[in-house]
């Protein structure tokens, strides 16, 4: 039986023993950590390849701590996601669902039609290829709809995210309605994993049918067109540009308009005078138009007078325009110009040649006041064109320059006529000068028509060199005048 003695020897020996272990398992615990290499066993010649140890994550026991700086506190289940320094990720971009809901009276929603396409910032074109263009979605009876619009939104180069979307709704019976939806930051984009996004598309009006037939009084073929503007008043129309056009085919046309709404259709043909109808309809309904007639229309004639009343010199060449004389609101339709004019449409204007007779005639008017003015009369220098107001019809609308200065200019040299290239400036107060050009004919005379009281000169080219020459004053009379060179 072992003593007292004995045993504590012994126990200290296996403490002196463990003691020792653990130092030598240190210190080869820190030889591996700083890098240093241990000779492979003799079973295992291949060197051991040592790599830096990746961080570990340290995970918290629970239990109530204070927040650091600029930290978000976390839900429990929550996932951390790490944003890429890239700048744009498209392996951390959350998913993006657009929610949308139709408001509308209808109970058949379901037949409704939901196209949505990206707006990007900037016109450039390249950035859109090689992505969605647009998506299309078939709403839900009860008008909701729901797309995953995530690629939708995504561009080509990595930098390009759209910045809205564009929702467009159709339906057969109801007018098609558009939205605009933001599109959520990048940040939050690479930041969360799923987001919604929402929209109501309105679509109050219903869709109505106004159908009708035309034909020309004469029966001639023509080229019609047809066009409907909604009106604000009776007197006044809506918004132009949200015109519905429609075709004319064997002389039947049909427009779809908005239904419950006042329209104001034209129809209109080059030749024949404009008409004008009035009508609305209920939704789904369709009304039929009364027979449309083009008819050619009042007409204006008179003469154009050049000068003093005792002149002779031609205004053939001339020409005569006509417009209503109240104001009026232009309306382009396929490239021609209406006037609407409170009451009806016009045409915006009309014009005539003046015939070597001094004759001139217009038609396809309204028996309405119309402004006409005298233009193109060759060597004419007024400050405005001579302008009278008749009322169509009329037969004896004459336009005279009345008080303007007639000036023959007649140019010899060495006792011949001479064609002679001259220009004509004129002092026009606060209009400033007026320079204009004109030959004489191979007869070396030319005709000028001049403002009363206008100071003009006359300035050409001889043998001297430059030469000015004043126009006398004159008052509805006319100036013969010889220049020999």
């Amino acid at each position: 039986m072992r003593t007292a003695p004995t045993k504590i020897a012994l126990l200290a020996v296996a403490i002196a023993t463990l003691a020792l272990l653990a130092v030598v398992a240190w210190q080869s615990s820190a030889g591996a950590t700083n890098g240093d290499v241990v000779a492979a066993a003799p079973d295992a010649p291949e060197p051991i390849t040592l790599r830096e140890a990746e961080p570990e994550t340290l995970i918290l026991p629970p239990g109530p701590r204070a927040p650091a700086a600029n930290v978000t506190s976390l839900e429990p289940g929550t996932q951390r996601v790490e944003v890429s320094d890239d700048p744009f990720d498209r392996a951390h971009f959350a998913t993006v669902i657009l929610l949308g809901r139709i408001e509308s009276s209808r109970k058949d929603l379901a037949l409704a039609q939901v196209e949505v396409r990206p707006t990007w910032e900037g016109s450039g074109i390249n950035e859109k290829r090689g992505t969605f263009r647009h998506l299309t979605v078939p709403a839900r009876n009860d008008g909701t709809f729901e797309l995953d619009v995530t690629e939708l939104i995504q561009g080509r180069k990595r930098e390009r995210i759209a910045i809205e979307l564009a929702v467009a709704v159709t339906h057969p019976m109801l007018a098609s309605a558009k939205s605009t939806v933001h599109v959520p930051g990048e940040d939050r984009l690479q930041r969360e994993r799923r987001i919604e996004i929402s929209t109501v598309v309105r679509m109050p009006w219903g869709i109505a049918t106004l159908a009708g037939q035309v034909r020309t009084v004469d029966g001639a073929a023509a080229a019609i067109k047809v066009a409907a503007f909604k009106n604000y008043n009776r007197k006044t129309l809506a918004n132009v540009e949200e015109m519905v056009t429609a075709a004319v085919e064997n002389g039947a046309f049909r427009l779809d308009v908005h239904a419950g709404v006042p329209y104001t259709i034209v129809v209109f043909a080059e030749g024949y005078r404009p008409a004008t109808l009035r009508a609305s309809a209920d939704a789904g309904g369709a009304i039929t138009l009364p027979m449309v007639v083009l008819t050619r229309g009042e007409m204006v004639r008179g003469r154009v007078s050049a000068g003093s009343t005792t002149s002779t010199t031609s205004t053939a060449g001339a020409t005569v325009a006509a417009e209503p004389a109240e104001p009026y609101t232009r309306v382009v339709v396929d490239g021609a110009a209406l006037a609407w004019c409170g009451d009806g449409f016009e045409w915006a204007g009309r014009a005539a040649a003046v015939s070597d007779g001094g004759d001139y005639a217009i038609d396809q008017l309204g028996p309405r006041a119309y402004r006409l003015s005298v233009n193109g009369l060759r060597g004419s220098y007024f400050a405005r064109a001579p302008t009278i107001d008749v009322v169509a019809p009329s037969a004896g609308a004459d336009i005279a320059l009345g008080d303007a200065c007639e000036v023959h200019l007649a140019f010899f040299q060495d006792g011949r006529p001479a064609v002679v290239h001259f220009a004509v400036h004129q002092e026009r107060g606060k209009q400033g000068r007026s320079f204009a050009a004109q030959n004489s004919g191979t007869d070396g005379l030319a005709t000028l028509f001049v403002d009363s009281g206008t100071p003009t000169n006359i300035v050409f080219m001889d043998h001297a060199g430059e030469r000015t020459l004043a126009i006398p004053a004159c008052n509805g009379g006319v100036v013969d005048i010889r220049v020999d060179l």
